[in-house]
């Protein structure tokens, strides 16, 4: 009992530390006033550059976007 105690421990740990997918929050000012969130479902490295290459596609509707 106590070794499947243990062993779940360990796993549970293990798998606390790995990195998943969340729902990030892309927050983007219009150029000429007011704002638009978009919601990402990635790992933050992935949200960001998704956030990132929004503004990028559309420079003349976004001027910013941030997670």
């Amino acid at each position: 009992m106590k070794i499947t105690l243990k062993i779940s421990l360990i796993l549970f740990l293990i798998a606390s530390f790995t990195s998943c997918e969340k729902e990030y929050t892309c927050h983007c000012e219009k150029i000429g006033g007011g704002d638009e969130h978009f919601t990402v479902k990635a790992k933050k490295k992935d949200a960001s550059k998704a956030c990132e290459d929004l503004q990028k596609a559309a420079p003349t509707l976004y001027s910013s976007c941030s997670l």
